[in-house]
């Protein structure tokens, strides 16, 4: 099957080494960071997600410039510029800021200390044995495109990173701690199983086996701990069941263009295992 966006058809399922604004383009295709407001919410959120702006939180552009800075060096030094310290209050302020924004045009502008943060923690990955063999040899940032046999909808991915030689699925992740206790948390609170169950998909869907599926969780201060997790088959068990659950629902409300909310019912809640640690 061949699909067509702008002009440019895809035929699926594809493996591309398309540029991160074409995979956006590509909004016909379903995405994990779209359902994932499905999933978590429901269906009205994601269409709200759809339809509202996508404007990046200063969170989000410093993930991305990390992300990059570890995984893309080069790119992260001709895609980033540091934004220069200026009073834009003042006239001259104003004219300085003016003049360097005519000279970055195309090009992301991040602080200083964004720039520091994004340096430092791609240096604690690449120091960090583990990490960085992971990474050595590995595919970074392809686009797969593939539609759902069973449910028919259009999925996309973008994987971080992918050693074919091994059939190792990497993702990597800042976070404010990378510790076990605290990160291993994180990985099912921020749907991470349903990320890499959505990526190992993917891969497989274009013939790729995935053997092993690795975070990296790098800290994003000082002292910039690294630590890595694999995620067993029980973890991507659930999240892979949770996106077939989620698949038909989607398609359903495609078809028809009706976006539910949440259930009309009572909540009853109960302590979590956690709460009693």
């Amino acid at each position: 099957q061949s699909t067509t966006n702008g002009g440019s058809s895809v035929k699926l399922p594809a493996w591309t080494f398309d540029s991160q604004a074409d995979y956006r383009a590509r909004r016909e295709f379903l995405s994990y960071s779209t359902a994932k407001h499905g999933i978590e919410q429901s269906l009205a959120h994601l269409r709200a997600y759809e339809m509202a702006p996508r404007e990046a939180t200063a969170a989000m552009i410093l993930g991305t410039a990390i992300h990059a800075a570890t995984l893309e060096p080069e790119e992260f030094r001709s895609r980033y510029l540091i934004a220069p310290k200026v009073d834009r209050r003042t006239k001259d302020g104003k004219a300085e800021w003016e003049s360097f924004l005519t000279h970055a045009v195309g090009r992301e502008v991040i602080p200083a200390d964004d720039h520091q943060v994004a340096d430092q923690a791609a240096a604690a990955v690449r120091a960090h044995p583990l990490a960085s063999e992971l990474i050595a040899d590995a595919t970074i940032e392809s686009s797969i495109y593939w539609q759902d046999e069973e449910s028919g909808v259009l999925c996309k991915a973008r994987p971080d990173a992918y050693c074919q030689k091994t059939g190792t699925l990497v993702d990597l992740k800042s976070t404010l701690s990378a510790s076990p206790r605290e990160f291993s948390r994180s990985i099912f609170s921020m749907g991470y199983h349903r990320q890499l169950a959505f990526y190992r998909m993917a891969l497989e869907a274009v013939g790729f086996p995935v053997n092993r599926v690795v975070l990296i969780a790098v800290e994003k201060a000082p002292p910039f701990g690294v630590n890595v997790f694999e995620l067993e088959h029980d973890s991507l068990a659930l999240g892979a069941h949770q996106i077939r659950e989620f698949f038909p629902k989607y398609a359903a409300a495609k078809a028809a263009d009706h976006w539910p909310g949440y259930s009309v019912e009572t909540h009853k809640v109960s302590p979590p295992t956690w709460a009693f640690e």
